[in-house]
């Protein structure tokens, strides 16, 4: 970089470069198949549940699809535009967008996945704070105030409308309701704070925000809990078909069949599936109830009232509809006339106003006035658009509260030594620099000229004229703000030519890569902090983007001068010249190595137990789960789920202490490990309870295997604390079957026969 460039130009291209980094250009996409999804959870929740589905179907069509997270009055706009091409809603919107937008018939309906079950059905919940006693049933709701979503919302309103109904109470008279808007968390909210004395909500929203932590189950009370066998939620309700997928008018026939057809063809371990927290699609189901009930309540869209005829009106008030017609002509030749004596009044003032207003637009400074007391008696426009307020505003009001009242550094002004206030008192003119405070409470560093003017009737006054001097002041702030904000910078900015070599870093960058900026400038950065680590296509792709003006934003492994290695974060971003050419390129690094380090140690964390070393439960049960669908997908040897507890082990922690107890499970955990093959798993499931999954043995063979635990566990012992610990161990073993419906099927097997090998003495092995 030679050394004669300007500052300046380095300011423009580090400003031109840092809005680089936060939006890429890039060419528009082929337009996407939409699917509008009604948000009952925050927008962002219901986006990051469905967004994988539409990939899938994506993959699965050859298509671009997106999701668009929609309110209930978002949605049925979107579908009156036609901006959609599926919808996925609750039950009773479905009826009502049938009704109105001819909505096909479901293509498939949703089946969703708690507690490992899949559920084609879902309810509505009544709930009040715990501590209510005066609402114990449905109908002590009467005369309360009562939260809900939407009258819209199917699981959030209109089924508990529907049971009100059936005992006889109105929820549209009987009821003081509360429409709190999406999503339904709102109705919670507003019942929790007091505001309500009672909330409808669809089935699952108490649970989801209990295992977010945001609510405690002990808060609430659940009020005509309705019997539902094998339904993992609280419910109030009866249960109604789940949420149907169903296509526009104007969609695509063959597009449509393609997406029901991947959607039932879309298995529960599917990572969409997963994402979406579902487990899968099935054929539709029959929503007639859904219609026959919002046809009963009379709901939208069964809610419209027979027609009215003029002629009926007429006939039946036709005295009333007389003397009000008599009355409104009087009324109107009374209001014309006034209107006409108003009109003569307004068009005076507006001659006057008009010559005033021109004489005041010639100038082009700010000019305004005030009377003895500051209050502002006129204001011409070029003040009015320096100060961001309309004439009215500043008019009878005191132009020193509005527009003066506090110092360039934020100390308050006085009053009584404002200069304009100095000027009414003495007459004399002044001119000095000011600070005034725009409507929006920025600064305006301003020149002010304040002259007395007195009015015919002896009463003091002033004019004040100013003008903008911010242009000068602004630009040499940025420029040393720019100029701090290079030395300052935490992150590592390096600028390069086209060419890729350096001309300049700032001081990060030094700390970052230990080079000084006279020992990186004119190399290339390949050429200084380059690991080898990644691989030749990694850095074509990272070119073809930047030498396509996109952003680029990765990870990579670098090198310091002192051969050290680190993890850092970093973005290119180009920097084009007028005619739109490559000039530079801008990277910024970042050091994400404790970052890294970490993350590393948060998985290890989550994943394994600490006193033993083996996976801990979740881990366990995951890696079971992944064995199960592999056994779904492909025709491999069987695998055997071995559940081991160690035999009155309560008595070592009483007997001996928990130290003890903790030494015998590490020496029983290192006993599994000597006995397991590498491709073998073992887990602790807690206390003294653990697990082994065999890989492609059968059942025979891990009977054996666990008899040959079993008899060293019997044989072996701990010396502890110049003692010698002797324990036993029960073993169940069950084979993992590939048409279990999920790991804790055949976890269930090998606890029981667990069960078995206890309640026939302990220390023995078992098979379900």
């Amino acid at each position: 970089m030679p050394g004669t460039r300007p500052m300046s130009r380095w300011l423009c291209l580090l400003a031109v470069t840092v809005l680089a980094c936060f939006g890429v250009a890039c060419a528009a996409p082929p337009r996407p198949v939409t699917i509008g999804v009604l948000a009952f959870r925050p927008k962002p929740e219901t986006l990051a549940r469905w967004q994988p589905t539409a990939d899938y179907l994506a993959a699965q069509t050859r298509q671009p699809f997106r999701v668009l997270a929609l309110t209930l009055p978002e949605l049925e706009e979107a579908v009156r535009q036609q901006r959609l091409d599926f919808v996925l809603t609750n039950p009773g919107h479905y009826v009502y967008l049938t009704k109105h937008n001819a909505l096909s018939s479901p293509l498939a309906t949703l089946i969703e996945l708690e507690n490992g079950r899949p559920l084609t059905q879902f309810g509505g919940v009544v709930f009040v704070p715990a501590g209510r006693q005066d609402i114990a049933g449905l109908a002590d709701l009467r005369g309360k105030r009562v939260a809900a979503a939407e009258v819209t919302s199917f699981g959030g309103y209109q089924m508990q409308a529907a049971e009100l109904t059936r005992i006889g109470l109105s929820p549209v008279r009987d009821l003081d309701l509360l429409i709190t808007g999406m999503p339904q968390d709102k109705a919670i909210y507003a019942v929790l704070e007091g505001r309500a004395d009672a909330g409808f909500v669809r089935t699952g929203v108490l649970e989801a925000l209990a295992a977010r932590g945001v609510l405690q189950l002990s808060q609430i009370r659940v009020v005509n809990p309705h019997p539902a066998p094998g339904f993992p939620f609280l419910v109030s309700t009866r249960l109604y078909p789940e949420w149907p997928f169903a296509a526009m008018p104007a969609t695509d026939e063959h597009l449509a069949q393609a997406v029901a057809k991947a959607l039932f063809s879309l298995a529960a371990d599917n990572p969409a599936a997963r994402a979406g927290h579902y487990h899968g699609w099935a054929i539709p189901t029959d929503y007639e109830p859904v219609r026959a009930m919002l046809q009963t309540l009379r709901l939208p869209p069964y809610d419209q009232a027979p027609a009215v005829r003029w002629s009926d009106v007429a006939e039946q008030h036709w005295l009333a509809i007389g003397v009000a017609t008599a009355g409104g002509m009087t009324i109107l030749f009374l209001s014309f006339m006034l209107a006409f004596r108003q009109r003569q009044l307004r068009d005076r003032d507006r001659r006057l106003a008009k010559e005033r207003r021109q004489l005041l637009a010639a100038l082009g400074e700010g000019v305004y006035g005030v009377d003895e007391n500051g209050l502002c008696t006129f204001v011409n426009p070029a003040a009015l658009a320096l100060l961001g307020y309309t004439a009215e505003e500043l008019l009878g009001n005191d132009q020193h509260a509005l527009i003066h009242h506090h110092h360039a550094d934020g100390r308050p002004y006085e009053a009584q030594l404002c200069p304009i206030h100095l000027t009414l008192q003495d007459g004399k003119t002044r001119h000095l620099d000011e600070w005034f405070i725009r409507k929006d409470g920025s600064g305006l560093p301003v020149h002010l000229i304040v002259t007395r003017m007195d009015a015919k009737d002896g009463r003091a006054g002033a004019v004040v004229a100013f003008h903008d001097i911010s242009a000068r002041q602004t630009a040499q702030a940025r420029d040393r703000l720019l100029v701090s904000a290079l030395d300052a910078a935490a992150n590592a900015i390096v600028i390069t030519d086209a060419q890729a070599r350096i001309e300049w870093v700032n001081p990060a960058f030094e700390e970052l890569t230990g080079y000084r900026r006279h020992e990186a400038v004119g190399h290339r950065p390949a050429e200084l902090v380059k690991s080898g680590l990644q691989s030749q296509p990694f850095y074509a792709a990272m070119w073809q983007t930047i030498l396509a003006g996109r952003v680029w934003r990765g990870e990579v492994v670098n090198k310091k001068r002192d051969g050290s290695l680190y993890d850092e974060e970093l973005i290119i971003a180009p920097v084009t010249d007028d005619d739109g050419n490559i000039s530079h390129f801008v990277g910024i690094k970042q050091d994400i190595s404790e970052r890294k380090r970490m993350e590393a140690e948060l998985q290890a964390l989550a994943t394994t137990d600490s006193l033993t070393g083996l996976p801990n439960r979740r881990h366990f049960l995951s890696l079971i789960e992944q064995e199960r669908a592999r056994l779904q997908r492909f025709d491999e040897p069987p695998a055997t789920l071995l559940m081991l507890d160690l035999d009155h082990f309560k008595q070592v922690n009483d007997n001996h202490g928990h130290a003890a107890g903790d030494a015998a499970l590490r020496h029983f955990a290192n006993l599994v490990r000597l006995n397991l093959r590498r491709t073998d798993l073992a887990g602790r499931l807690g206390g003294e309870e653990f697990a082994v999954l065999l890989f492609g043995t059968t059942p025979g063979g891990a009977l054996e295997f666990a008899e040959r635990l079993r008899s060293q566990t019997e044989a072996d012992g701990i010396q502890f604390e110049g003692g010698h610990l002797h324990f036993t161990v029960s073993i169940g073993v069950a084979q993992l079957f590939p048409d279990d419906v999920n790991a804790d099927v055949a976890m269930a097997r090998a606890d029981t026969a667990l069960y078995k090998a206890k309640a026939n003495g302990r220390n023995r092995v078992e098979a379900a």
